[in-house]
């Protein structure tokens, strides 16, 4: 028999829901022998030619099937795969080899490493043992072990992404090394019957800490103990964090989303710092460009600006709709509110909290005179244009009302000011 795979197949739409389970089979018994499956270049980029020799029987302990699939042409390319499954057995014993350029590495995305992985599995299908190994180019990639018992599944794993081709990023979120544990919950105790809907994990390594559990059909539940790293990783290193924890509700099909509580803390954007940032946040979108809604409440700030500083003060709030950029590290403004002891300015823009660089137009900004001018007091309202850095130069175009002046201002300008000014702001008291 001849079987031949033209093009790579394309992924169908899953019904949600869903369980395990064996289906209810009506076969007959026999053996399987297709002397060629021929893999066209477009699938791999290269024409592979492999056989598949198989064999399913029924005897008194339950099904035993094999199967062996191997490159012909070529390589060392193989898959073989021992079973035998029945009411009081469950035995699995399953190896891969994928050399480097073979059509399986080219399917696994692979193509430059040797990919080499056993599955063993020994018991019943209520309780039982099992381990796995992942090996590239001869080290392990992932290990794991899981047993089975009392209608519980446990899976403890160890990733080393660094191993892994492909994976540089995610060893740089992570910090290196990673444990996972998986706590499956199966209907009445069997090992093909697992609840989805009942699925703990848990996530321990360097940068990243965190424990997840099903929350809904397509929800998850998720605490974040620590991932500083990941602030470090999806801002090129332009924004650091002493830690960072998190607990919300991930949304995980269609465009991703999260919906929770966060907290950082020694949050340092590079132009400001902060000792301690907190409060809900909705992030939407992919990891390269999420779009986030917040309301920041913070403690200790400090900012390069001494004027931002004087307005802001040591404990400002942010409410703000942003975009935020990782290929060039820019916050997009849909929306922002910064609130403080001198003030509160609402504004639209862009902000590189790397390099410091902004613009921004000033929609309603409100400057209690006090916090820059000890001997006076009174409110000015400012509308307007600014752009540069945040330390200076900058460019502005504003529009002032001031409004109940008092002390030396008063004596300088009475008791109201309007005034339009432009210019440039060099730093310091140089404008």
């Amino acid at each position: 028999e001849r079987i031949a795979m033209l093009h790579q197949p394309t992924r169908a739409e899953r019904e949600q829901g869903g369980g395990g389970g064996l289906p209810n089979w009506t076969i007959s018994v026999g053996e399987l022998d297709l002397d060629t499956i021929r893999i066209a270049e477009a699938v791999t980029g290269q024409e592979a030619r492999l056989t598949a020799q198989g064999s399913l029987s029924r005897s008194g302990r339950g099904w035993q099937a094999s199967l062996d699939v191997q490159r012909t042409d070529s390589g060392e390319d193989r898959i073989l795969v021992e079973a035998l499954i029945g009411e009081d057995v469950l035995d699995v014993d399953a190896q891969l080899i994928a050399p480097a350029g073979g059509p399986l590495t080219a399917l696994m995305r692979t193509r430059d490493s040797r990919i080499e992985a056993d599955l063993t599995l020994s018991g019943t299908d209520e309780d039982g043992t099992g381990q796995l190994e992942v090996r590239a180019d001869g080290e392990a990639a992932i290990t794991g072990e899981m047993g089975w018992e009392a209608g519980l599944l446990e899976i403890e794993a160890q990733a080393r992404p660094a191993r892994w081709p492909g994976l540089d990023m995610l060893d740089e979120l992570l910090g290196g090394s990673g444990d996972l544990s998986l706590a499956v919950r199966l209907r009445q105790d069997s090992l093909f019957k697992p609840d989805l809907s009942a699925v703990t994990a848990r996530i321990r390594a360097p940068r990243l800490s965190a424990d997840i559990s099903r929350a809904g059909s397509d929800q998850l539940a998720v605490t974040v103990n620590e991932a500083a790293g990941l602030v470090t990783q999806l801002t090129n290193e332009r924004v650091q964090a002493g830690s960072l924890t998190a607990e919300g509700i991930l949304t995980v099909p269609g465009d991703r989303s999260f919906e929770g509580e966060v907290a950082a803390q020694e949050l340092n954007l590079g132009f400001a710092r902060f000792g301690r940032v907190r409060g809900p946040v909705t992030v939407t979108g992919p990891l390269s460009r999420p779009d986030v809604v917040t309301v920041l409440e913070s403690e200790n700030a400090r900012f390069d600006n001494a004027q931002l500083q004087a307005a802001l003060g040591a404990s400002p709030s942010v409410d703000a709709h942003m975009i935020y950029s990782r290929e060039t590290g820019d916050l997009s403004f849909e929306a922002l509110t910064l609130s403080g002891e001198g003030g509160e300015i609402e504004a639209q823009g862009l902000l590189n909290p790397g390099s410091g660089s902004f613009s921004a137009r000033l929609t309603e900004s409100r400057i209690e005179v006090g916090a820059f001018r000890p001997d006076s007091g009174g409110t000015l309202r400012l509308t307007g244009q600014a752009s540069g850095e945040i330390t200076g130069p900058l460019d502005f175009s504003l529009t002032a009302d001031g409004s109940e002046f008092s002390g030396q201002l008063e004596t300088l300008l009475g008791d109201r000011l309007d005034a339009n000014a432009e210019g440039r702001w060099q730093g310091g008291r140089n404008v």
